[in-house]
């Protein structure tokens, strides 16, 4: 089995993050209920990665309060067959596009605390 880590920071509270990270595994790789194994809200979350009905991989989302409205996000892919044919992959790229996804919910956020302020 081969493993790869990623890690960032990105904004937003630990469940706010998790939310995302849902969401965004549900958009990218179709993920659904069936294909959560673990799940601690705003700490960690793990999911298989489906291919033809065949899990290809397995991410792990590790979740961590790095100050107020961030979060450390360790991200590791294991890969479900081994192979040395197999392309690392870019979990930059996918750590990338959650930062994108969470810029908006941030921005929002900080919006409504100038208003109220």
């Amino acid at each position: 089995m081969q493993t790869s880590t990623a890690e960032t920071l990105v904004p937003g509270c630990p469940s706010t993050v998790h939310d995302e990270v849902l969401a965004l595994a549900s958009r990218v790789w179709g993920v659904g209920a069936d294909d959560v194994v673990t799940s601690e809200v705003g700490e960690l979350l793990v999911h298989r990665v489906p291919l033809d009905g065949e899990t290809s991989c397995w991410l792990t989302w590790t979740l961590i309060t790095a100050g107020p409205s961030l979060t450390r996000v360790r991200l590791t892919h294991d890969e479900a067959a081994a192979g040395d044919n197999a392309p690392d992959p870019d979990l930059d790229a996918v750590l990338g596009m959650l930062l994108t996804a969470l810029m908006p919910t941030q921005a929002a956020t900080d919006r409504t605390r100038e208003e109220t302020s």
